[in-house]
């Protein structure tokens, strides 16, 4: 017995020890801070939408929108190569914008590529689908956002049934997964790998075959699997055939989500079956194994759609099901873990963020955060002499996108002056930014630190710990008494540079890790 607990605990400790990404422990999911996530959303088919990318910065992509239904996850369809000249331009630029409102809105973004949907020509996989992921553009892009996202590698792709069920075809799906799965992890990503069951994402059987060893084979053990509920032929509509093959998934103890669940399947033309979906989430909800509706918008299939217009109050009968059954909607049962985002959720502060350098003398460095200001709005800088009672504008910046941020440089200031940032309009202000309070009574103990080290500042804000190389390891919002776990971080000497919201100012302590 002490042995399996022994045992248990190895295992346990080599999946938390990743630490800055989302992970797999048995058949559930977890978050940095070790709590369950239960996957639960919508697909969004984005770049099927020709108004995107365009729509950005006019604040009408429909992330917004989908946030309404209180779902915590968000499946993105993306492409390599769309296929289409006509499609209007879209680029990395753009899923990152994506990604980054995701988080704002405590979203988990799923990204996968639809260049090979249903395909089952491995080298055309290797060009289009791994050749991407390995770009250092997509990469870095990745690993920004890696401690809330997840990877599907490629929508639907791979066969069995459809070319005869035989041990070759297992023998192919399950060693070409290995080789892929080998090639992403050594390119840096750390992030749960999705990979759909093969027959368009229809056939849970391959994956329970397999499962087991392509999660050993990831040295992560990071791997979630996903499949696609159009069982016509299946499980036809049969609510005890539908939970007997679920019983099976959860029997296997692999990590499994159905990454798609609709109320119609096309097969020879558009809605062609209508699917008996409800039978189906009524189990999941007892069984805690996640889902994803197909689709919000923008299907052949119009009947599926949950709202034709991108607007959540125009919920059709579907997308409403979806979103207030009382059973298993989203509204109801879907949970966001504002832990799960960890510094990201600095986002959702405030339209208009200022932040102040004060150690530069009298030329001091400013910085102006902003996320969904619209474009025909130009952002001021602000400044004042008499504590407030009056403000001037000192300097006015355009912006061509609704997120980003101004660096301004060399402001000269007086002893007295203070800042903020506004709109043209005066419907937004920014929080308050000086260099005339002091931060000394901050006190950060103990030093040199073991395991957690305790923050006692004047204000609430954020602390962020700095490597000596000069790489952020963590950051983390505080308020007036805190505590840091540095336990998994190595000996050595470290910056935790801490922001001081009450002020806008940065205080700066050198600290020692040695365990």
């Amino acid at each position: 017995m002490k042995n399996l607990l022994y045992l248990f605990f190895l295992m346990h400790c080599s999946a938390y020890a990743q630490g800055d990404s989302l992970y797999v422990s048995g058949r559930f999911l977890f978050n940095k801070n070790n709590e369950k996530i239960i996957l639960k959303g919508i697909n969004y088919s984005v770049l099927d939408d020709w108004s995107f990318p365009s729509n950005m910065n006019n604040g009408n992509e429909r992330l917004s929108e989908i946030e309404k239904t209180k779902a915590n996850t968000v499946r993105i369809q993306w492409y390599n190569d769309y296929g289409q000249p006509t499609r209007p331009t879209y680029n990395l630029t753009h899923l990152d914008s994506l990604l980054t409102r995701c988080a704002r809105y405590k979203m988990i973004p799923i990204v996968g590529l639809w260049d090979v949907t249903c395909g089952n020509d491995w080298a055309t996989f290797a060009t289009r689908i791994t050749n991407w992921y390995t770009q250092p553009a997509v990469i870095n892009l990745f690993n920004k956002h890696k401690r809330y996202s997840v990877i599907n590698l490629a929508n639907e792709f791979g066969y069995y049934n459809y070319v005869g069920g035989t041990t070759a075809a297992l023998n192919t799906y399950k060693n070409n997964y290995k080789t892929i799965i080998t090639t992403i992890r050594n390119a840096g990503y750390k992030q749960p790998i999705m990979i759909d069951a093969p027959d368009c994402g229809t056939n849970p059987d391959v994956l329970i075959a397999v499962g087991n060893e392509l999660l050993t084979h990831d040295p992560l053990h990071n791997i979630i699997f996903s499949v696609h509920s159009y069982w016509i032929s299946i499980t036809g509509n049969d609510a005890t055939a539908i939970a007997n093959k679920v019983q099976l998934m959860v029997n296997s103890n692999l990590p499994f989500v159905f990454g798609e669940i609709s109320n119609y399947q096309s097969d020879a033309t558009a809605c062609q079956y209508v699917l008996n979906y409800q039978a189906l989430l009524n189990n999941l909800q007892t069984q805690q194994i996640g889902w994803l509706a197909w689709n919000w918008q923008y299907d052949a299939c119009a009947n599926r759609e949950m709202t034709s217009t991108g607007l959540f109050n125009n919920l059709g009968t579907f997308g409403l099901d979806i979103t207030n059954n009382s059973t298993y909607g989203l509204a109801n049962t879907a949970i966001r873990l504002n832990s799960t985002f960890g510094n990201a959720t600095v986002l959702a502060t405030t339209a208009l963020q200022l932040h102040i350098n004060c150690n530069t003398g009298n030329n001091i460095g400013l910085k102006i955060d902003f996320n969904n200001i619209p474009l025909q709005q130009n952002i001021i800088l602000q400044t004042s002499t008499d504590n407030g009672a009056t403000w001037q504008t000192q300097q006015q910046f355009t912006h061509t996108s609704i997120d980003g941020s101004i660096v301004i440089n060399n402001v000269n200031i007086t002893t007295a002056t203070i800042f903020r940032a506004a709109l043209t309009n005066g419907s937004r202000l920014s929080n308050v930014a000086s260099c005339n309070t002091t931060t000394s009574n901050t006190k950060i103990y103990p030093n040199p630190v073991n395991q957690q080290i305790k923050i006692e500042a004047n204000s609430i804000g954020w602390a962020t710990l700095i490597n000596s190389n000069g790489k952020t390891i963590l950051q983390k919002a505080i308020t007036f008494n805190n505590s840091i776990d540095v336990s998994h971080q190595p000996n050595g000497w470290y910056i935790l540079k801490i922001w001081h919201q009450q002020n806008n100012s940065f205080s700066y302590h050198k600290i020692i890790i040695a365990h």
